[in-house]
């Protein structure tokens, strides 16, 4: 038991002293970013805030996101049955048929 409470210390200790250590480098100031934000940029006050609902645009309720997508498949269907019909009538002359029914292999 008491080998287990000593693991169970070190794991403690060693995670405590990386999450310092992350803290810490966190905090650190990087002088090459620093060097490329402008005087006046630094000047600058900060821009100010807009409540949420002016600045997102509103999404569309299910329903009608459900009702375009399904007008949008209905208008796929009919335009690929459109296309399979001419292709029906269109009809395969007899060379291209014996080519068809001799395969790759004939």
């Amino acid at each position: 038991m008491n080998r287990k409470l000593g693991m169970i210390r070190t794991t403690l200790t060693i995670f405590s002293v990386l999450c310092a250590a992350v803290l810490a480098t966190a905090c650190t100031r990087v002088p090459e970013i620093e060097a490329q934000i402008s005087p006046e940029l630094k000047k600058a006050s900060y821009p100010t805030l807009q409540p949420l609902d002016q600045s997102v645009v509103p999404l569309p309720s299910p329903q009608q996101a459900g009702q375009e997508i399904q007008d949008n498949l209905n208008a796929r269907r009919d335009r690929l049955k459109r296309r399979a019909a001419a292709l029906e009538t269109a009809g395969v002359d007899d060379e291209s048929r014996d080519r068809l029914e001799q395969g790759i292999d004939g």
